[in-house]
């Protein structure tokens, strides 16, 4: 009886093993077809980003761009057709194992064929990023992946060989070297231009830069490690083709660039390549796919043979043990037939129990049958109790509670010290990673230099609080303070010392105010003060009198010399002061958004101008008066771009003089406004709204488009042909990033050479913007010829001319027109330095001839003014196109002036 049973037994095992061997060529099959679809989308994938990518993008040769454009919609059509046959093999394949009786893949191709469709659908909107693009395709590309490692897995827990096993591991490993391969470029491409916006029509958020850099980073570190690892191949074939893939041409020179692409990557994301670098890069990856899919191949190849051969050498056992069992069962009976029967059950039972943990199912495992049996299954269940131990702590790991995973009772054995250690580094990483979450998000709302709230988290601040007045009808106070003078102490002492003075500044206001009260630093020497519930204005004026006085305080700055390090400190006084203006958003009108925080800051801003403009070191609060002129500069602010528009100003010239011959050599251009139905407006009048704003750069522009224009024209009829044009550029335009392009294109525009043109600009741009300093010197390089106009109103020094950007000094007219002595005496300074440095020297605001005969004593080479004439328009300048007369002696009579003429820049 017992032969019988063995052999029953034996015979059961033996087609169990040929069975697991056919259904294990069946997995294989599925797992090659699938494999092939994830190919196919990684493909897709690449040709979808690349096109993305070069539309975008730019390139130097258009016709390059447009050829490689070309292709790359033609192979993003090709992949994708490809991958859609792929989707049907898949399908296919399914099919013929359901109706085999074997396993289906747990991804069905109607899934996929959905996922690729969202994935398509992202590629095709314009809103989404290409990150968003890739990562829909990545993902995609991650699940065919898992659905590989399962059936392998599957394939694994059956009843194998020895060699098939490792056969199926080989596979694995080749199988996850080629899907790392053929998702590097696309997570490298996604890295470069990943910014987190996401998709705006359906709230999809795209992989931030770190998530994008971090996968990129994660998969070609992933490949690079395994691609090295060809020793841990079963077989020699194996290892030779492996190695052999990977030192092809085409593998190595793709490996060496994307290598490079990573240590270029970890400063973060790169330009996107060019439309030529994208498709070479697709050719290389494809070329790469090519070398694996082939490894691929012969790794299944392996596999097959070797199921095939346990399922033939399983199935000759079978036979074999049934001829010499037969005997056994014919005397064992019916009994022996039912215990081998029973004993198959229990056996069935353990491996279904054993292939379904294998496959990730932590269940009960059913303890039934012989005593050896029932041994293997509470193994069996020791282990799987194990696993649930390690699941719910990567659970507890997954939600955040760090605690509960630590506290739980530690594994026994080897596994239970590698477990415990990796919750140990994984624990340590996550509480690293949240203090620089932390230490980031503080950083994005705080001074660096003073550590109070910087401009951004003001706003935010000042919004929820007028959100709460507006609630409880209170009052919100908001007090600008601007340092009188911090400037000097920058120039005279560094920015060093510059600060710590900052610093100190930061410490006395918080110290000033009340517990509650926000104190925050908008940039450079401007900070705010945040009161809510204020009961008086007049609270907030004591306040801001009492931060001036704080302010204003000395500020010692300790220094130590370096010629030795025993030689003592040394404190330096510094002193700044401060002016604040303050400003009300009361419950009953404000509104908690954006606009009525500008409004509050902009009235503050308006406040704090006025105190400064009073002597500084005050207090003004904004005001009814205010209001109204803040709202009249913004209607009229309206009104002058609306006139520059409706080509409602144009431009008077103001001769300039040589004083050794008395002709004209130049005009400086001056900008006028009539409004219809109202009349000139004043220069002094519209210029300063224009310059409070970026409308003072159209309106440059708009002049040196005219002005340029007009020299032109008057080359054209034979007037003027030696005289230059100037043009007078506020501080706003000078530091503008556009400003010589501004000055290139007009006189292209205009055929003008560049030493046609004047700029001028003021001495106090130069000196409080080193960026328009620049501008200057590049200008200068242009061949435009710079003027520092009003020179000697500013803080220059005479020995800062030889690193002044300028080719001319004009001397402020006010110089002209003192009668002290030690103003003339500055003048002929000025004069002789500047010629001293190679500049020329024009002297505004010559009016009387006494101080046209001083200016030639003092050597300048140019004036303009009054005496000379005034500001006038072409037809004054030249009636009727005549040719444009000699500038006639002055004579010695003073000429009647009118009372004032309203001329700025430039002046008389």
């Amino acid at each position: 009886m017992a032969t019988a049973v063995v052999a029953t037994a034996s015979i059961a095992d033996r087609l169990d093993e040929a069975e697991a061997a056919g259904a294990a060529a069946d997995q294989v099959r599925l797992i090659t077809v699938v494999d092939d679809l994830r190919r196919a989308v990684d493909v897709e994938a690449l040709s979808v980003v690349a096109l993305d990518l070069a539309v975008d993008g730019e390139a130097t040769d258009d016709a390059v761009r447009r050829v490689a454009l070309h292709d790359l919609a033609a192979e993003s059509s090709a992949a994708r057709r490809a991958t859609d046959r792929a989707v049907d093999a898949l399908a296919a394949t399914a099919a013929d194992l359901s109706a085999d009786g074997a396993s289906a893949p747990s991804t069905s191709a109607a899934t996929v064929s959905a996922r690729l469709l969202t994935a398509r659908s992202a590629a095709d909107q314009s809103t989404t990023g290409t990150a968003t693009t890739a990562q829909a395709y990545l993902s995609l590309s991650d699940t065919l992946g898992v659905v590989q490692q399962r059936t392998a897995a599957q394939v694994a827990a059956g009843a194998l060989s020895a060699r098939s096993t490792q056969a199926v591991q080989d596979l694995e490993r080749v199988l996850q070297l080629e899907r790392l391969a053929g998702q590097e470029a696309v997570s490298m491409l996604a890295a470069r231009t990943a910014d987190g916006a996401g998709d705006p029509a359906t709230g999809a958020v795209a992989p931030g830069p770190d998530d994008a850099q971090e996968r990129w980073l994660a998969t070609w570190g992933a490949y690079t490690q395994l691609a090295g690892r060809s020793e841990s191949l079963s077989t020699p074939q194996l290892r030779v083709a492996w190695r052999s893939a990977l030192t092809a041409g085409p593998v190595q020179r793709l490996d060496a660039d994307l290598t490079l692409a990573a240590g270029d990557g970890r400063a973060g994301p790169q330009r996107a390549p060019e439309a030529d670098e994208l498709l070479d890069l697709g050719r290389a990856v494809r070329a790469r796919d090519g070398h694996l899919a082939a490894l691929v191949e012969q790794a299944s190849s392996a596999v097959g043979a070797a199921v095939t051969a346990d399922a033939a050498g399983a199935t000759s056992r079978a036979w074999l043990t049934a001829a010499l069992g037969l005997a056994a069962l014919a005397v064992g009976g019916a009994g022996a037939l039912t215990q081998a029967r029973w004993l198959s059950r229990a056996v069935r039972r353990l491996a279904e129990a054993a292939r379904r943990i294998t496959a990730g199912e932590l269940i009960a495992v059913p303890v039934h049958g012989p005593g050896e049996l029932r041994d293997a299954a509470r193994a069996l269940a020791d282990a799987v109790s194990g696993l649930d131990h390690v699941q719910a702590q990567a659970r507890a790991i997954a939600r955040g509670d760090l605690e509960t995973a630590m506290a739980a009772a530690p594994l026994p054995g080897p596994l239970g010290e590698v477990v415990r250690a990796s919750l140990g580094r994984i624990t340590a990483t996550m509480h690293s990673r949240d203090e620089l979450r932390s230490s980031l998000a503080h950083q994005a709302v705080h001074d660096a230099l003073t550590g109070l709230p910087n401009r951004a988290r003001a706003v935010a601040l000042v919004t929820d609080a007028l959100g709460r007045s507006r609630a409880t009808g209170s009052t919100t106070g908001l007090l600008f303070v601007d340092l009188d003078g911090f400037k000097k102490v920058n120039d005279a002492h560094g920015h060093a010392a510059g600060d710590h003075v900052l610093r100190v500044v930061a410490q006395r206001l918080a110290a000033a105010v009340r517990p509650g009260d926000v104190v925050a630093r908008l940039g450079g020497d401007e900070f705010v003060v945040l009161v809510e519930d204020v009961r008086a204005p007049q609270d907030l004026v004591l306040l801001g009198r009492r931060l001036v006085g704080t302010v204003s305080a000395p500020v010692l700055s300790w220094s130590t010399t370096p010629a030795a390090a025993d030689t003592p400190t040394t404190a330096t006084t510094l002193r700044v002061g401060a002016s604040v203006g303050v400003a009300l958003g009361r419950g009953d009108g404000a509104t908690a958004d954006a606009s009525a925080t500008d409004a509050l800051l902009a009235e503050a801003d308006t406040a704090v101008y006025r105190a400064k403009a009073g002597g500084r070191g005050r207090v003004e609060v904004f005001d009814d008066a205010l209001r109204a002129e803040m709202t009249w500069r913004s209607t009229l602010e309206a009104q002058l771009r609306a006139g520059l528009a409706a080509d409602e100003l144009h431009l008077v010239y103001q001769p300039v003089v040589d004083l050794r011959t008395g002709a004209t050599v130049g005009y400086e251009a001056l900008a006028r406004w009539d409004r219809p139905g109202s009349g000139p407006v004043p220069p002094d009048v519209f210029v300063p709204v224009a310059e409070a704003s970026t409308l003072v750069c159209e309106l440059g522009r708009w002049v040196l488009r005219t002005a340029t224009t007009q020299l032109a024209a008057w080359r054209s009829q034979g007037l003027a042909p030696t005289a230059t044009v100037a043009v007078n550029l506020s501080g706003r335009h000078v530091a503008d990033p556009g400003v010589v392009d501004d000055v290139r294109t007009a006189l292209e525009r205009s055929g003008l050479a560049p030493g046609d043109l004047v700029v001028e600009v003021t001495e106090t741009v130069l000196v409080d913007d080193t960026a328009a300093t620049a501008h200057m010197a590049r200008l200068r390089d242009l061949g435009v010829t710079v003027a520092i106009d009003d020179f000697g109103t500013g803080y220059t020094a005479i020995g800062q001319l030889a690193r002044t950007p300028a080719d001319v000094l004009k001397v402020d007219r006010g110089f002209v027109a003192s009668d002290d002595p030690a103003h003339h005496r500055l003048v002929t300074l000025i004069t002789h330095a500047a010629h001293a440095f190679g500049m020329s020297v024009v002297v505004e605001g010559v009016e009387h001839p006494s101080q046209l005969e001083r200016c030639r004593a003092d050597g300048a080479d140019r004036a303009q003014g009054y005496l000379f004439s005034r500001p006038r328009t072409v037809k004054e300048l030249f009636p009727s196109g005549a040719p444009a007369p000699r500038t006639p002696r002055v004579s010695t009579v003073p000429r009647q002036l009118p009372a004032d003429d309203g001329v700025v820049h430039g002046g008389r």
